[in-house]
């Protein structure tokens, strides 16, 4: 076993003048370097002059047989960075009868995981492949041999584009020892790490704090409860490892943007009551819309759902698809409304007290019934921050839960995320028409991916969709949106936090357009522009104008002592029969 000790902790220990003598035994951990291998595995080596990583996946099935064809008994263990890695290197491996191969990845459902503490039969060696969740969290007793390729998936956040972007980073020296250290937890034991030595010394000493590598809204948001009106960057420096000025003032932006912060980047009535919420800023915003447009539980669902990165099905790495057909079942158009009426499922089980049911629905599913409790016990708590967390102004309602458009709308309303749809494209420029391109909020091109009921869509009855995460992957060069939801042009212009402005069309569109008076109506710092009649934009902005003071109205009764005014209440329950009406009239499915 390694033993790992810091100095200062030994020399504490003796100067406490508590010192006992007893016989230790360490059992070392030899680790091999790439460039002191006798393996041909010059690409590695090669790969280790970049600044960004890309892992030889033929090279570590050779550092692998090495290791079978000439080592003693052991069940060898190799860090890979992410799903497709393990999957590559898995049909790279000889199918042998003294072999036996098992993955490990925090997606997998918990029977896949649990193989890998299963012993094999005598003369066959076990294999793990898996990513640096077997670092810390997982300790097999029986791994003799490490493989540790240096290289880690992490997801930071990219303040400029506003998006978490996923790449390959080189591990920290802190990291390579923990995994030097899996090797002979019982027994001696051997490391291969898939770089050189002076690479090695290259790395950093410990991993990039996370402070440094995520969105800092719901920080900045809880640092204004305790920082006694000091301005973000005044107090973001006086931490330990302080992010960078950009990334503040990023977050503040974005709080603005939320009405959580006033101009002078003081906590609003809203930000107050937001920042006791332990959810994104957006989606405790989307909570309280929900309140207000009374449509609770589904929003409130919804947000539980998205909010937490659980995987609830058992086969969210391998069958994609077969999640697509189960919640196409329950919505074809709007992954949001399909998870939260399998969520609406699974409680009647649930309220019932049908445990048999329930695992029924669960295993018919291919849902994790564990997970699926845990999410149970975050809704409630949810709940808890909107019945505890807001004045008495109005009722915890679902007046309007059945009208899916509204649920979707009040959804944008707090997080606001367009995908746009358009039907041509530039391909080394030329026009190329008849395609499916969708442009995310800052004008890149996202791909919807398999497991959504909006994968490989060919027919858009609306030109947006709605979704609440995107991830840049830069090792496959393209944005990723997991979960979306078509929704209405009307919504979109009614509900988005932006602005409505009307501007001239273009001479050479006017001629297109039946109206005799055509302008442009464009929601303010978007791409969204909407060619319409000059009267039906000058309304839809009186629209939104009388919807959002009435909502602001509201959001600072709940947030603040309430002040009743009979009017102001029967015309909103007179607003929200009407907007109910329309909404439903132009739903898309």
């Amino acid at each position: 076993m390694l033993i790992l000790a810091q100095a200062r902790l030994y020399l504490d220990w003796v100067s406490s003048g508590g010192i006992r003598w007893s016989t230790i035994i360490i059992r070392l951990s030899f680790q091999h370097f790439m460039d002191d291998c006798k393996l041909e595995v010059h690409k590695t080596i090669d790969m280790c002059e970049d600044k960004s990583p890309n892992l030889v996946h033929e090279d570590v099935v050779k550092v692998i047989k090495y290791i079978c064809d000439k080592k003693p008994e052991g069940a060898i263990l190799c860090f890979l960075p992410g799903w497709e890695d393990i999957t590559k290197v898995y049909r790279m491996i000889p199918e042998r009868n003294d072999l036996v191969t098992y993955c490990l990845h925090s997606r997998l459902q918990d029977s896949e995981q649990w193989k890998i503490f299963s012993r094999p039969p005598p003369g066959v060696r076990k294999i793990i492949l898996a990513t640096n969740i077997a670092e810390t969290s997982v300790t097999v007793d029986d791994v003799v041999y490490v493989v540790d390729s240096g290289i880690h998936k992490e997801q930071r956040f990219d303040v400029e584009k506003g998006v978490n972007c996923i790449d390959n980073y080189w591990i920290s020296k802190a990291s390579a020892i923990q995994r030097k250290g899996r090797a002979g937890r019982v027994q001696p034991g051997e490391s291969y790490h898939m770089y050189t030595k002076e690479k090695y010394k290259e790395f950093e000493d410990y991993s990039m704090p996370e402070i440094m590598r995520t969105s800092l809204t719901k920080i900045v948001l809880d640092s204004k409860v305790c920082s006694n009106n000091m301005n973000a960057l005044e107090f973001m420096v006086k931490l330990p490892t302080p992010p960078e000025e950009n990334a503040t003032l990023r977050a503040v932006e974005d709080l603005k943007d939320l009405e959580l912060l006033d101009e002078n980047e003081n906590l609003t009535s809203l930000g107050k009551t937001l920042a006791e919420f332990q959810l994104e800023p957006s989606f405790s915003k989307a909570m309280v819309n929900a309140v207000i447009f009374k449509c609770v539980t589904p929003v409130v669902d919804i947000v539980t759902l998205f909010s937490s990165e659980t995987e609830l099905f058992s086969s969210g790495l391998m069958n994609k698809e077969n999640i697509k057909a189960t919640k196409s079942d329950f919505c074809s158009s709007s992954d949001h409304l399909a998870m939260m009426r399998i969520f609406e499922k699974f409680l009647e089980f649930s309220d019932a007290n049908n445990e048999t049911g329930l695992r029924m629905f669960c295993k018919r599913l291919n849902l994790v019934p564990h997970r699926m409790k845990t999410i149970e016990k975050l809704r409630k708590i949810h709940f808890d921050y909107l019945f505890n967390g807001l004045y008495d102004v109005m009722p915890i309602a679902d007046d309007y839960s059945d009208n899916d458009e509204l649920v979707k709308a009040v959804i944008l309303s707090g997080i606001g995320n367009i995908l746009q749809h358009r039907n041509w494209d530039i391909v080394k420029n030329r026009l190329k028409q008849n395609v499916n391109v969708l442009l995310t909020r800052n004008n890149h091109k996202a791909t919807i991916t398999q497991e959504s009921v909006n994968y490989k869509r060919n027919c858009f009855p609306s030109e947006f969709l709605l979704y609440l995460n995107e991830t840049r992957s830069n090792v496959r060069r393209m944005t990723l949106v997991r979960e979306c939801s078509l929704v209405s042009q009307l919504s979109v212009l009614l509900f988005s936090n932006k602005n409505l402005n009307i501007e001239k069309v273009d001479d050479d569109i006017k001629s297109d357009i039946s109206s005799d008076d055509p302008v442009k109506l464009v929601l303010e710092n978007t791409t969204v522009k909407l060619i319409c009649d000059r009267k039906e934009a000058e309304e839809l902005i009186r629209c939104k104008v009388a919807l959002m003071s009435c909502y602001r109205y509201y959001t600072r009764q709940l947030t603040n002592p309430p002040e009743y005014n009979k009017s102001v209440n029967a015309a909103w329950d007179e607003i929200l029969v009407i907007l109910n009406k329309i909404l439903k009239r132009h739903q898309v499915d």
